[in-house]
């Protein structure tokens, strides 16, 4: 899941490095699933 999240990131990275946005973006999803899994482990 983590691994994925992070290719993504370097993929537009690499491919969109003028889009500061969507890294942005895609940053704010890893981690806020990273949250939701710690949240979810923990309950």
């Amino acid at each position: 899941m983590y691994t994925n999240c992070y290719t993504l990131l370097i993929f537009f990275i690499l491919i969109l490095s003028h889009s500061v946005f969507l890294i942005l973006l895609i940053l704010a999803y890893c981690y806020n699933s990273l949250l939701l899994s710690i949240l979810y482990s923990r309950f």
